[in-house]
């Protein structure tokens, strides 16, 4: 397979090698039908330092750090990019040792342990740069060997810019248990999410093209060289799920929570030259599931032992909202995430581990924070777009099917509603049949107006 990097990664190896030491760190990119394209490549600092002191020389000590390291910069990564594998500065040719060899595919193994089964598939490249012959070889983990070895090309790649925004108010309704814990909930949700994206179309520009066709095609003529201007995809619902789009989806006969998603959520992807549109759309939908996701991961992390109270009759969660980070000497973009509250100036920490993640030095007045819209939840609810889906009705024609609020998009925010309201016009006979007939779960109902305990409200993750 065919190894393409940038000049950025060139430049980048080069200084690395004036330190004249080992030292490990992570390949980001792509991989097309024949080629890998790799977009950034970031040392490990902490095995660095360890082998810098002397501490060991054994890389295989290295696993736990460097699968920190790889979960935390995945996060960070577009969908459709991946951490492709390792490389290492070395001052000999590592794959002339039988013992290198073995403790890098060990080394391999245990990383792959420990990521999602969609990450690990990707994590298989072996790139190794001699400062000694200044040389850069890489080949697949699986096929390390002197000979297999084979040389990397640099050179200038453009990037395709795909936004697309999802627009959560389309999901039904929720309900659990009281037992159904938080963690529980957030995964339906973005198992609900994922079916919602497998059954939708999706148009790019405005029209559907065949999978088959290279985005390249699509992109438009743009002032900045290397850049072409941003394609837009859209998405478009089933019309039978628009049908039911306002039932509610019950889940248990017997319930105390319902949970409401709402908000829009950014999708922003970069696409090298070979890719497709059928590669477009799934990175699209790789990249909401990971940026939901990794906002839920940390919302729950941030969550206090015990601040969860199933016994409050309403509660709004709200996970972080997006923010973007150039890549020096490149037109990609990488994510991180700010809470509810948070501002650049109050992140001189958070940026100091950006900088150590990604071994880049960020400029706080480049970062894109209002992707997802304004900090200020009052310019947040003014802002947000009435949809950002939309469906083909039976004549053919098509509705627009997003629309773009004024500061490119807003905030995934998912709120929570109560049920007690639901359950005193129960109670009180009144409404009954209507809403029957709107969620079309007659036995729920008759089980809900059965039953002696008074449904509680609980919280459900926001974006």
């Amino acid at each position: 397979m065919k190894v393409i990097a940038g000049k950025n990664v060139y430049n980048y190896f080069n200084d690395l090698s004036v330190n004249r030491m080992t030292i490990p760190g992570l390949l980001l990119g792509q991989i097309s039908k024949d080629k890998t394209y790799i977009i950034h490549a970031v040392r490990n600092l902490d095995s660095t330092e360890a082998l810098a002191e002397e501490l060991t020389q054994d890389i295989e000590e290295f696993s736990c750090t460097l699968i920190d390291h790889v979960q935390q910069v995945t996060r960070m990564l577009p969908g459709g990019t991946y951490v492709l594998g390792l490389f290492f500065i070395c001052k000999e040719n590592m794959m002339a040792s039988t013992s290198h060899i073995n403790s890098i595919q060990s080394l391999v193994k245990k990383i792959k342990i420990n990521l999602k089964e969609d990450e690990a598939k990707y994590f298989n490249t072996i790139l190794q740069h001699n400062f000694t012959t200044e040389t850069t070889t890489c080949a697949p983990v699986d096929n390390l060997s002197k000979d297999s070895m084979s040389s990397v090309e640099f050179k200038k790649t453009n990037w395709y810019h795909i936004q697309c925004f999802f627009d959560f108010n389309d999901l039904p309704s929720l309900y659990f248990s009281e037992e159904v814990s938080l963690k529980l909930q957030s995964d339906l949700v973005l198992k609900r999410v994922k079916t919602v994206l497998n059954e939708s179309l999706f148009s790019l520009n405005g029209s559907f093209s065949d999978h088959s066709i290279p985005v390249k095609s699509l992109a438009g003529s743009s002032s900045r060289p290397h850049c072409p201007s941003v394609i837009l995809m859209n998405i478009h619902l089933p019309c039978e799920f628009q049908d039911n789009n306002n039932r509610d989806l019950y889940i248990e006969k017997s319930f105390v929570a319902k949970i409401i998603c709402s908000g829009i959520l950014g999708s922003n992807v970069y696409l090298n030259e070979e890719a497709t549109v059928d590669d477009a759309i799934l990175a699209v939908k790789n990249d909401i599931l990971r940026s939901l996701g990794s906002r839920i991961e940390m919302h729950l992390d941030s969550l206090l032992e015990g601040e969860v109270n199933f016994q409050e009759m309403r509660t709004v969660h709200e996970p972080p909202r997006r923010i973007l980070i150039n890549l020096p000497d490149l037109q990609v973009q990488l994510s991180d995430y700010l809470f509810p509250g948070e501002s650049l100036s109050e992140l001189s920490e958070a940026l100091e581990s950006l900088r150590e993640l990604l071994d880049i030095d960020i400029n706080p007045t480049t970062i894109e924070k209002n992707f997802e819209g304004p900090s200020d939840v009052n310019e947040e609810t003014a802002a947000l777009p009435n949809t950002a889906t939309s469906q083909t009705d039976s004549s053919g024609a098509e509705s627009s099917s997003i629309r773009i609020p004024y500061k490119k998009i807003l905030i995934l925010s998912l709120t929570a509603v109560a049920v007690a309201i639901l359950y005193q016009i129960l109670r009180s006979g009144g409404g009954t049949d209507n809403i029957s007939d709107k969620t079309n779960t007659s036995e729920d109902i008759r089980a809900l107006n059965n039953s002696t305990d008074t449904p509680l409200e609980t919280n459900i993750p926001s974006l």
